[in-house]
């Protein structure tokens, strides 16, 4: 049986207002597999795939999550994932498994109330749970300032 791909996922979105707005949200996929050459030589290889999407009337954590979904969506099988953001909120959900603690908790909050976005959090557990992963609080990336640039851009385009 082969090895699970790694694969890595970073997160922007133009809305920086935690009470939202409209603007974009991008994501990058970047696949880090390996091929055996000719030679039986091991050359690593990297695929990036990646979509930038408008959105209305959405927070910060909505666009990230939506982002987040998409792209989970677009894996076809088991891997190590690694996930970029520097959303606090998303990026401490997800490390520190609370998702399982809401599950048990009937999806509701510490206070009894039911979790803010619960439709997109529901989505992404089903999907995140199929792969080994960790999330990265990044404020910095490799992506950040081409993946920001793009959003920004989008936004623009749309006179958002």
């Amino acid at each position: 049986m082969a090895d699970k791909p790694n694969v890595k996922i970073y997160i922007e979105t133009s809305i920086k207002n935690p009470r939202g707005g409209a603007g974009a949200y991008g994501y990058i996929i970047v696949f880090c597999t390996t091929k055996k050459t000719d030679t039986g030589e091991i050359k690593p290889i990297k695929a990036d795939t990646g979509e930038i999407k408008l959105v209305k009337d959405v927070t910060r954590n909505q666009a990230v999550l939506t982002a987040l979904n998409e792209a989970l969506k677009r894996l076809t099988k088991p891997c190590y994932l690694t996930i970029y953001t520097d959303v606090d909120h998303i990026a401490a959900a997800i490390k520190n498994h609370w998702l399982s603690g809401w599950e048990k908790a009937g999806w509701k909050n510490a206070k009894g109330e039911e979790i803010v976005n619960k439709d997109l959090w529901l989505s992404i557990q089903s999907l995140l749970y199929a792969h080994d992963f960790l999330v990265a609080l990044k404020h910095h990336h490799e992506y950040k300032d081409w993946l920001i640039k793009e959003v920004a851009r989008k936004a623009n385009e749309e006179h958002i």
